[in-house]
């Protein structure tokens, strides 16, 4: 409990100086915020979830650079249908000139030499364009490619971790079946505790039993002369009784 303390602490006083100190040393605190809290997530959550959360931020960076990619595909469209259309224009307007020109008779060859010009600027612009298109479809091919290699491996990750979620699981259960065999086998410490309440039960009850069989004994010890005597009449009465009725039905017998 003391370390979750403080480390929840640590993490707190850096978000505040994260806010509140000068902009060259934010990116530091910021660095170091991150990695106090990714320690201080760690005591509360277990290595799938980590991973879950790494995936998650995977996911994120997906998300963005699918909006860059778009916005590649956007500008390269833009650099293809207005600029590169607008170049190739220039140039086609500056080679119709020159013919035009060429052709009237009307043009010495200096101003014949300035149309050109003007071609052969027009001619570096489209092909500068061109590189620009290049470029652009470079980034747009590399970012597609990030993308198709990040979704696949965010699907890997997410089955792989989904595997190690099913081990937690497992190894939580066979955790918990070997602390509980440990308990119960012979010789545990649950087993001792047990057999020795067990024995303070059987201990109790011989003690009871030994106090009954005292009692038992002071009882016929403390009995009068007079009371076993008149127990051994009323014994040897109730024999002679049972001689009277025996012979009285000898006796009827006899008479019939």
């Amino acid at each position: 409990m003391p370390i979750i303390i403080t480390a929840a602490g640590v993490v707190i006083v850096l978000i505040a100086l994260a806010l509140i100190v000068p902009h060259p040393n934010r990116q530091l605190l910021r660095d170091t915020l991150s990695i106090w809290t990714e320690k201080f997530l760690e005591l509360f959550t277990s290595a799938t979830e980590r991973a879950n959360r790494k995936i998650e931020k995977m996911r994120e960076k997906l998300d963005g650079e699918k909006t860059r990619a778009s916005d590649l595909r956007g500008s390269l469209n833009h650099q293809v249908k207005n600029v590169l259309a607008k170049r190739q224009g220039e140039l086609d307007q500056a080679e119709a000139d020159y013919a035009l020109a060429q052709s009237s008779g009307k043009f010495s060859q200096e101003e014949l030499n300035s149309f050109l010009d003007k071609i052969g600027a027009a001619e570096v612009a489209v092909a500068q364009q061109n590189k620009v298109i290049e470029d652009y479809r470079y980034a747009l091919d590399a970012s597609r490619l990030a993308i198709a290699q990040s979704a696949a491996a965010i699907q890997r990750f997410a089955s792989e971790v989904k595997s190690a979620e099913a081990h937690e699981v497992a190894t939580r259960a066979l955790s918990t079946a070997a602390e509980i065999l440990r308990a119960t086998s012979d010789g545990s410490e649950l087993s001792s505790e047990i057999n020795g309440e067990l024995n303070k039960v059987s201990e109790k009850y011989e003690q009871a039993k030994a106090r009954y069989e005292d009692a038992m004994a002071d009882n016929k010890k403390n009995g009068s002369d007079a009371d076993r005597k008149l127990a051994v009449l009323k014994e040897q009465n109730s024999r002679d009784e049972i001689v009277k009725r025996i012979e009285a039905r000898r006796a009827a017998r006899t008479a019939n």
